[in-house]
């Protein structure tokens, strides 16, 4: 589910996305955008619970944010240590 802080100061606001897979709500994110930069990073990424990926699942993962990167051109992406922590190698390897 997201999170919009819109009334807090630039720092304290964080944005946690949803990941949708078909039909099924399968995990969220937290990205942080580097404006100046034009970095993302993926700060934080939790799985729900029951969900483990499979291979369609990574490779679905995959595609989406490299059509993502495509479209919105960052220079970077990287994952923050709550990330990489949970997140399949072969996905975190964007």
């Amino acid at each position: 589910m997201g999170s919009v802080q819109a009334g807090r100061p630039a720092p304290l606001r964080y944005y946690v996305l949803p990941v949708l897979y078909g039909d099924r709500f399968i995990a969220r994110f937290d990205p942080a955008f580097d404006k100046r930069r034009r970095e993302l990073t993926i700060a934080n990424w939790w799985w729900e619970a029951g969900v483990t990926p499979d291979q369609a699942t990574q490779a679905a993962l995959r595609k989406c944010f490299g059509e993502f990167l495509a479209t919105w051109g960052p220079s970077a992406c990287g994952w923050g240590g709550g990330a990489r922590r949970v997140v399949p190698a072969v996905v975190s390897q964007l």
